[in-house]
């Protein structure tokens, strides 16, 4: 797969995130946010889901910008860092970027 065809289909969905899920009511009541290790979560299984064949190794750098609440919809952007397996993603909503981060992919075992 080229890096453009891996690049399409990270971006070709949005994320949508929930409105409801168990995490939230502790996360904070009355004014839920989506935890950063639940974002990341979902966004590992996005990266993994469209890259058959690779899983995410390691996550070198994770920067979480503003939060993410129940019902907002993620736009990712995503480039191959040349000569590496080192995926940096952004993800955003329509106000701006709420998380960078750095995965790096190992072809599956």
């Amino acid at each position: 797969m080229s890096e453009s065809e891996i690049i399409a289909r990270l971006q070709e969905k949005r994320l949508e995130v929930p409105l409801e899920h168990p995490v939230y009511a502790g996360h904070f009541p009355d004014n839920p946010i989506v935890p950063g290790a639940l974002l990341l979560l979902w966004l590992q299984q996005r990266v993994e889901s469209a890259l058959p064949g690779r899983w995410v190794s390691a996550v070198p750098s994770a920067k979480f910008l503003t939060p993410v609440r129940p019902g907002d919809s993620l736009a990712l952007a995503a480039t191959l860092e040349p000569g590496s397996m080192r995926l940096r993603l952004m993800a955003s909503t329509t106000a701006g970027p709420v998380c960078k981060l750095i995965f790096e992919l190992e072809p599956a075992r």
